[in-house]
């Protein structure tokens, strides 16, 4: 079983999956399709902010050979991270995933350092009582009291492998872009000049938002170090 899938912007447009004209990239786009064998995912749904009056625009597309197609949903995801383009999300299903390996991350923030030197103390003075056969042994015994120490007295930071951390961000982040992904939510119901200046309007500001608190979050650590 070979699983094959392609996805971009093809800036070809075509009443076939959607948009409200056919041009002669969209022409070329259906023929080759239609000639292999991979089929088309989009469900008919705009992937371009357009302007009022402007025709409906699928130019972001998505396709899967046959092994894949009918393992594949595809929607639309109400944000633009800043562009004219909505993001589109390619959900696989039954394909063998190999998971991530995570490395275990200590929370030294919320580390109880008295416990933790207590521990590895009480630790040392019994191997001081006792003696190690070969000087592995005894590397091996303090390495394993450390662990243990660090397991009774610092917590494990919890996270994901599809978790991605940004030291500047924050809730004025957050809401930047929540007032943005309302804009377009907002737009797509109602498409008008006001409702399309208010996506510019609320992109322009996260932008300003996200730049600001970089450059706040740079000096915090330049001055930290």
């Amino acid at each position: 079983v070979v699983y094959l899938q392609k996805k971009g912007d093809f800036n070809g447009q075509n009443t076939t999956w959607g948009s409200g004209i056919t041009n002669h990239r969209g022409k070329t786009i259906l023929e080759n399709s239609l000639d292999s064998s991979y089929y088309f995912l989009n469900t008919g749904e705009e992937t371009r902010i357009t302007m009022p009056g402007e025709n409906k625009s699928l130019t972001d597309l998505s396709f899967a050979n046959d092994d894949l197609h009918n393992k594949c949903t595809w929607s639309i995801i109400p944000d633009t991270l800043g562009s004219d383009h909505l993001l589109t999300l390619l959900t696989i299903f039954s394909v063998p995933h190999t998971p991530t390996i995570l490395t275990r991350k200590w929370n030294i923030n919320k580390a109880d350092w008295p416990m933790y030197s207590a521990s590895i103390h009480q630790s040392c003075e019994s191997i001081n009582s006792q003696i190690a056969e070969t000087p592995q042994q005894a590397y091996n015994s303090l390495e394993n009291f450390i662990t243990e120490a660090a397991n009774k007295s610092i917590p494990v930071k919890k996270y994901s492998e599809f978790t991605k951390c940004n030291l500047y961000w924050n809730e004025e982040c957050d809401r930047a872009v929540e007032n943005r992904r309302t804009a377009i939510a907002n737009y797509r119901r109602h498409k008008s000049l006001g409702n399309i200046k208010k996506i510019k309007d609320t992109t322009k500001e996260g932008k300003k938002v996200r730049l600001k608190r970089k450059r706040e979050s740079w000096e915090t650590l330049c001055a930290e170090a």
